[in-house]
């Protein structure tokens, strides 16, 4: 037979729910890795065990040594269904909390589902009311910044859409534009661009975009920066007089709601 943890990992909420009602089990206990039965079953996906442990009271704010919550393994793993119900008996300050990722340094629920490309979970975060524009302590990466930097194109469109700042830079003064052109995201580029990104906004070094594109040699990049407005004689005059525009163009668009 199946220990009470064990059940909870293989999905089998007969076994688990047995062991609760006839072994009087703490349903909170740590077991490996400081995990408990609930952080098992969230990490993988068992909405059953999951929806068991939550009706008869698992604590969801438990962490293990790495630093994780059944809400943050849910988000990382890329379970949206399991997410939901663990939202279910949260509150908003659940959702908006900083977790002491251990690899990661505090990053929020919504930066870990945009560094692990989890754009169904990023979706349900952003109906939850997770703020789009808060940055993690580790390096203070903004959930836009997040997503460029790991290519994930989907959420970064989710992001804009829910009206992320596209200007907003990390701790560092870089901002997601540059970001976009060090990692050559082309597709984040426009989505940046066309949500009323500044393409010239330069970084902490004074080098703007189109710089950090041309220093990559990424040709299409540089001639799409060109063709909206981007060149590397830019002034504080320009910067200033394109953001103006731009955020107007923003308004615009989010008033339409779609790309």
């Amino acid at each position: 037979m199946l220990s009470f943890y064990e059940a909870a990992v293989e999905g089998d909420v007969y076994g688990v729910s047995e062991h609760f009602a006839d072994w009087d089990v703490n349903i909170d206990t740590q077991f490996e890795n400081g995990n408990t039965a609930l952080f098992a079953a969230a990490q993988r996906g068992h909405n059953n065990v999951v929806d068991y442990l939550l009706g008869e009271g698992a604590n969801i704010h438990i962490v293990n040594r790495n630093g994780h919550t059944a809400l943050s393994i849910a988000a990382e793993k890329g379970h949206g269904d399991t997410l939901k119900k663990l939202l279910f008996y949260s509150s908003i300050d659940d959702v908006q909390a900083e977790v002491p990722v251990a690899r990661a340094g505090g990053m929020t629920l919504l930066g870990i589902a945009c560094m692990n490309m989890k754009s169904d979970v990023v979706k349900v975060l952003v109906e939850s009311g997770a703020d789009v524009n808060m940055a993690g302590s580790a390096n203070g990466y903004t959930p836009v910044i997040c997503a460029v930097r790991t290519g994930d194109s989907r959420s970064l469109c989710e992001l804009l859409l829910a009206n992320a700042d596209p200007n907003l830079p990390d701790s560092s003064g870089v901002t997601p534009m540059i970001h976009a052109c060090s990692v050559g995201l082309e597709k984040g580029i426009k989505a940046l661009l066309w949500m009323g990104a500044n393409p010239i906004i330069p970084g902490p070094t004074g080098a703007l975009p189109i710089q950090y594109a041309m220093a990559h040699r990424n040709v299409r990049i540089v001639n799409l920066l060109i063709d909206n407005g981007a060149d590397p004689r830019s002034t504080k005059e320009d910067v200033e007089r394109a953001s103006r525009k731009l955020s107007a163009m923003r308004q615009m668009i989010t008033a339409k709601g779609a790309f």
